[in-house]
């Protein structure tokens, strides 16, 4: 048995003195070798006119959206891949193929991004993670959070797509001198699915040219598409605001209580302007007319119509009443008022009665105007969601100058 131990020991003595090379060794052997690292690479191998190819890719950890200014807070992870021949270690017999260098962060070239458009942008060095392949790739990877501008579809708005772009050069490199791609797969999510009220939907990778003054260089754009919730918009707005109109719609069944009328009317007018005021903080911004704009002038002028249906049924009261008043022939009994008055008549007050043509015009016309209302809303909602994109956008495309008012 003690043996068997022996010849066990025997042998593992001779596979590690056989193993492999560690990290350590590897990477005196190649900062020997490799000379100054903070040169940009070479490719090795290729032909003159080949350049350097620098990989690119993005992944979100989270969104926050900020209305005031149409923009998006990003924070994710910036992704950095490029090869350099003199790193190449894979003959050296390596323990591991993927080694830690981050201490040589001070000491390595790194390519330079240009962040085009972020409004404002803060780069966390200390989360900087640089990893070395065996075929001499190299892997910086470091967290970055950025502002971004966005832009909200006014022919779809609130229910289209809010579209944030992401735009990165390489203005230090032009085209014939490094050649900058997006990673595959890149522009992938960890967890992050929303921004404030905006669901996202969809990512979309682009790479295209840019023409500066030092001459070509490549442009990387990721697209971030975010749509609102649906089910949000119409419990916290539509709804509401469908409330506050049906107030004015049931006043046309008081009759002839004007002044309840108008105070009821007024009271939706101004709970209508709050509604709109408080819930609509949380969108963001657009340019030009959009459906929530169309949906606020329907609203207030729907109020204002029942208003102005109000003082014509009380103007045709006023012009009938005759001059003549009735006194209550009993004590105790009430006095008929004209119609579309007040009806808190004091005992033996001296009124004025209202011709029976007048009264009943004016009952028809309340007859009316309730139905007619009720109509008039339920087809504007119709139109409303199934063409409010043709109405935005006849609404932007409209031109004041053909009136030819003046």
């Amino acid at each position: 048995m003690r043996l068997i131990l022996v010849l066990l020991a025997l042998a593992a003595l001779g596979w590690t003195a056989d193993d492999c090379v560690q990290d350590a060794e590897i990477l005196s052997q190649l900062q020997k070798a490799a000379g100054n690292l903070l040169e940009q690479p070479r490719p090795s191998g290729q032909e003159i006119d080949d350049v350097l190819e620098i990989s690119i890719g993005f992944s979100a950890n989270s969104f926050n959206i900020v209305p005031h200014t149409s923009t998006v807070e990003i924070d994710g992870i910036v992704t950095r891949q490029w090869k350099h021949p003199s790193l190449y270690f894979s003959h050296l017999n390596p323990c591991r193929n993927v080694l830690s260098i981050s201490h040589w962060r001070k000491q390595l070239w790194t390519p330079q991004l240009s962040f085009a458009n972020s409004v404002a942008i803060t780069v966390h060095h200390h989360s900087v993670v640089i990893r070395l392949k065996d075929d001499g790739t190299i892997i910086h990877t470091e967290r970055v959070k950025q502002s971004i501008p966005c832009k909200t579809h006014a022919n779809e708005y609130p229910f289209g797509n809010t579209t944030c772009t992401l735009v990165w050069r390489n203005d230090d490199l032009t085209r014939n001198n490094a050649k900058v791609k997006w990673i595959e797969n890149s522009g992938d999510l960890q967890n992050a699915h929303e921004a404030g009220d905006l669901l996202l939907r969809g990512v979309n990778l682009t790479q295209t040219e840019a023409y500066l003054q030092n001459g070509v260089v490549d442009e990387l754009k990721l697209n971030y598409e975010f749509t609102r919730g649906h089910h949000k918009i119409l419990l916290l707005f539509f709804i509401p605001s469908i409330i506050f109109m049906f107030i004015p719609w049931l006043s046309l069944c008081l009759g002839p209580m004007a002044i309840t009328r108008s105070i009821l009317l007024i009271g939706s007018l101004i709970l209508l302007m709050i509604h709109y005021s408080t819930n609509l903080a949380g969108l963001p911004q657009t340019n030009g007319v959009t459906a929530i704009d169309i949906w606020k002038l329907f609203s207030f002028f729907y109020v204002v119509g029942i208003m102005c249906e109000l003082i014509i049924v009380t103007l045709m009261a006023s012009l009938g009443r005759s001059r003549r008043c009735k006194r209550g022939k009993r004590k105790g009994g009430y006095s008929m008022e004209p119609l579309y008055e007040e009806m808190n008549d004091l005992r033996d007050r001296k009124t004025r009665r209202t011709c029976g043509c007048c009264r009943i015009s004016a009952l028809i016309l309340d007859f009316a105007a309730l139905w007619i209302s009720a109509i008039v809303f339920l087809l504007f909602c119709f139109v409303y969601y199934s063409q409010s994109a043709k109405l935005v956008k006849w609404s932007n495309d409209f031109d004041i100058d053909t009136l030819r008012i003046i």
